[in-house]
């Protein structure tokens, strides 16, 4: 989408077309290890309309967001920025930790629409009395996972569950449900999250008021519910 648009990413092939990388120093393995195993890690989630990925395809299009593939102005005016892996530590760790997938467009110099994708997001994994407009559903045995988030500068932000997404194009606009931000005034009434490699113990407010992950637990003002879920990712955002 959009090929005439400048595209600004973290990442190009090079690494993973140098031979010293690709062998990472097993003799086992042969020069293209690394593509051959990104090729097959794409090739099984992306939809490629039936024709078949190459690893020439993937590269290249790793390569839209490489330093060299545009060449900018001085002052550009108008460019994506992706960030395909917020998060990777939890990511790598292949559990159920949170990582975000992050695109935003930038308009003379102000971001106007951005995007967040969070596969791992349990969409029961918020109270419904707190955050309804995030469509968080009543908590079930085995929970849906995966929701997307959009926002347009001075149209508001929106998200959608990825079930809903799948196969469905006819009633896109039903299924997007609006987002906004918690109305709490009170720090006890607010709900607080930390990357798991932190713990409340070591946080300032802990001085002043003790944790819980339990929002039935709660017995006084001097009580916050913390919420286990951020590994330093952009995921922190989908909460507020």
């Amino acid at each position: 989408l959009f090929p005439s648009i400048p595209l600004v990413a973290e990442e190009d092939s090079t690494f993973l077309c140098s031979s010293s990388a690709s062998s990472q120093g097993d003799e086992d393995h042969s020069g293209d290890y690394l593509v051959d195993s990104v090729l097959a890690a794409v090739a099984d989630k992306a939809n490629c309309g039936g024709k078949s990925l190459t690893s020439n395809v993937v590269l290249e299009a790793i390569d839209r967001g490489g330093k060299d593939a545009f060449t900018f102005d001085e002052q550009p005016a108008t460019y994506w920025v992706l960030d395909p892996i917020d998060g990777t530590r939890g990511f790598l760790r292949g559990d159920d930790t949170l990582y975000v997938v992050g695109l935003a467009l930038v308009v003379e110099g102000d971001v106007v629409f951005g995007i967040m994708g969070c596969p791992n997001w349990k969409n029961d994994s918020l109270p419904d009395n707190n955050y309804s407009s995030m469509g968080a559903e009543s908590k079930t045995e085995t929970p849906e996972r995966g929701t997307i988030m959009i926002a347009h500068a001075g149209c508001g932000t929106w998200s959608r569950k990825f079930s809903a997404l799948s196969g469905s194009t006819t009633r896109i606009h039903n299924d997007w449900k609006k987002c906004s931000v918690h109305p709490c005034s009170l720090v006890h009434e607010a709900h607080f999250c930390i990357p798991d490699s932190q713990t409340w113990e070591s946080l300032p407010f802990s001085s002043l008021y003790s944790s819980t992950a339990d929002t039935t637990s709660i017995t006084d003002k001097q009580q916050i519910v913390l919420l286990q879920t951020c590994c330093g990712s952009l995921s922190k955002y989908l909460l507020v």
